[in-house]
């Protein structure tokens, strides 16, 4: 390393430091000597920084590029965190003497300052409190991780979860308060009116206790419901999407969520000096399209708007480090050179390791896999690969099937009855045998009718088939692609519906007239987070094509080089061939 670089590296390594309030208290002598005790490391892409269960004694910062650290401890790794300029690296081993927690990569090519053992006892000796802070850095990269939500994966850590402040919760408490107005009232009119039927209620403490009890206890179930219903709402930041979950206590649930990848803008929006002196903000995220996603009355307002930039930053590096890490690749593997080319443990933009597979839908024979109700079907297609068919619930079945099923349940009881009391076959049998038949021909159109609505997702597109009962009046059918999607919400609009599981997800589009909408499915935020990775694996492979359109045209422009260097060069001269009166020395030094 040249020392002009060494110096460029010891300047911006100072002014790291410099920016961090742990080295706050920190004089400057102190400051240059921990500087100039650093050592300075330059990681490509897919390098091992630290192994997890390693005893290593060294402790990083980062000055260029981004790692991330992982659990490999797992058959699948998980993702921890990542790691972009001016993060510490390796700080729990030494402050709490353990092995390595996590294996550490680099994502992008990256530069680090690399301090050894001594540096940290140095830096002890010189600063004791930097352990604390150290701790508090350390806690602060372990806290986001503890928050768990449906639907996360290996591959995204959280960064930032917050909640509504607690002035939204202010508005709510007007009813509670309201309700122990009325006992209020009541004692101030008894008191003034001594003399009335009122005013001995009074002297019966009892019954003016039974009285103001139910007010009491009714403002108090109001105001724990209020108070869960305000605390169960979640506003979540990580590093692959922004997720917004509206729960409604013991009604309903909604929805909405954004990659990051897709965030054009975010606006935070102050109404009122209440906002201002409380410091509570509305964030509202555009997303490209249609998609805006508004999270009311946040805490945290600006470390919400800082983190979905920084991290949109960031997941865009990545996804240019992966064109660098397949470029590499294929130059590596044209040149026969793979060994020189590290191999992430992960990929390194939105990682495959999205579990989409699941085990295909058991076929009954004939007509009785027909007639089986099912409100979701995996099958494998020859020609779309794994596909996945939802229909409306089964409570929408039982609403269109009820009364034709509860007419043969009755006429069928009714019938073998008639039989099992020995009444001979006559008219009303028939009679009988006409209605069921009926009864079952109905049953059968409606549930044709139901059976026919699908859902649909392929690897490729999303169907939504809107059919009439055996097609008498044709069906309406829908696709678009993945290409399109600009966000995927569902909706759990009622009690009853939080109760069964079962909602609306709503999937919009660019240059569609209409959205899609998957109305009373089972288990929505499921079919959600199906599509989100769908999508997500959508645009991997897309991207993926278009890295290997550009490398291979690298490549054959390399190819091209190689063969015009060939017709050019000189033709070299040919070494001697060894003989019995070859001088063995000179042949030596030829070669």
């Amino acid at each position: 390393m040249s020392d002009i670089r060494r110096k460029d590296y010891k300047q911006e390594l100072t002014q790291h430091l410099q920016r961090q309030s742990a080295f706050a208290e920190l004089s400057e002598e102190a400051l240059t000597e921990f500087v100039a005790r650093a050592k300075y490391g330059f990681c490509e892409q897919g390098e091992r920084v630290i192994h997890q269960g390693d005893s290593r004694q060294e402790f990083f910062l980062v000055l260029h590029g981004q790692l991330r650290a992982l659990d490999t401890s797992q058959t699948t790794p998980r993702l921890l965190n990542y790691h972009a300029v001016g993060t510490w690296l390796g700080l729990r081993s030494l402050l709490y003497h353990r092995p390595r927690a996590a294996t550490v990569e680099v994502v992008s090519d990256s530069v680090v300052a690399v301090f050894d053992e001594d540096a940290w006892h140095w830096l002890y000796e010189h600063h004791p409190q930097i352990i604390e802070r150290f701790r508090q850095i350390e806690r602060g990269y372990d806290s986001p991780n503890l928050v768990q939500f449906p639907g996360r994966q290996a591959d995204e850590a959280v960064v930032i979860a917050t909640k509504r402040h607690v002035v939204a919760l202010l508005p709510n408490l007007v009813w509670p308060l309201l309700w122990l107005v009325v006992p209020a009232i009541y004692f101030v009119i008894s008191s003034l009116l001594q003399e009335t039927i009122v005013g001995p209620w009074l002297n019966h403490q009892y019954l003016f206790l039974m009285a103001t009890i139910p007010f009491i206890s009714l403002t108090m179930l109001t105001f724990l419901y209020n108070y869960l219903d305000w605390r169960n709402d979640d506003f979540i930041v990580t590093t692959k999407r922004v997720i917004h979950i509206e729960r409604i206590l013991f009604y309903g649930e909604e929805r909405h969520e954004a990659p990051l990848t897709r965030v054009q803008d975010v606006t935070i929006i102050a109404e009122g000096l209440l906002s201002k002196f409380f410091d509570y903000r509305d964030v509202a995220i555009t997303t490209a399209g249609v998609g805006v996603i508004r999270l009311t009355s946040t805490r945290q307002a600006e470390a919400v708007k800082d983190a979905i930039l920084q991290e949109r930053r960031q997941a865009t590096a990545r996804v240019e480090a992966a064109d660098v890490a397949s470029l590499r690749q294929a130059i590596a593997q044209k040149l026969d050179w793979d060994e020189a080319v590290e191999q992430n443990i992960m990929a390194v933009a939105e990682a495959q390791g999205i579990n989409i597979n699941q085990t295909p839908t058991r076929q009954l024979p004939g007509a009785l896999n027909y007639l089986v109700p099912r409100i979701k079907e995996v099958a494998v297609d020859p020609y779309e690969g794994l596909t996945i068919t939802w229909r409306k619930h089964y409570g929408i079945l039982l609403k269109m099937v009820g009364i034709p099923l509860f007419l043969i349940t009755l006429l069928g009881t009714m019938f073998v009855t008639s039989l099992i009391g020995g009444v001979g076959l006559g008219l009303v049998h028939l009679l009988l045998l006409i209605g069921l038949t009926a009864s079952g021909a109905w049953y059968v159109w409606q549930y044709d009718d139901w059976h026919n609505d699908v859902y649909m997702v392929t690897p490729h597109r999303i169907v939504d088939v809107e059919s009439s009962s055996f097609k008498t009046s044709g069906e309406v059918r829908r696709e678009g692609t993945f290409d399109h999607i600009q966000n995927i919400t569902y909706n759990i609009p009622s009690f009853y519906s939080k109760l069964f599981n079962v909602g609306d997800v709503t999937i919009e589009t660019a240059g569609s007239k209409d959205t899609f909408t998957f109305e009373h499915v089972f288990n929505p935020s499921a079919v959600q987070q199906e599509i989100f990775n769908r999508m997500i694996l959508h645009q991997q492979r897309q991207r993926e094509q278009e890295r290997e359109a550009t490398t291979g045209q690298i490549i054959d422009m390399i190819g091209e080089y190689h063969h015009l260097f060939e017709k050019v060069r000189p033709p070299q001269p040919k070494p001697p061939q060894p003989n019995s009166d070859t001088d063995y020395s000179m042949l030596k030094k030829a070669a």
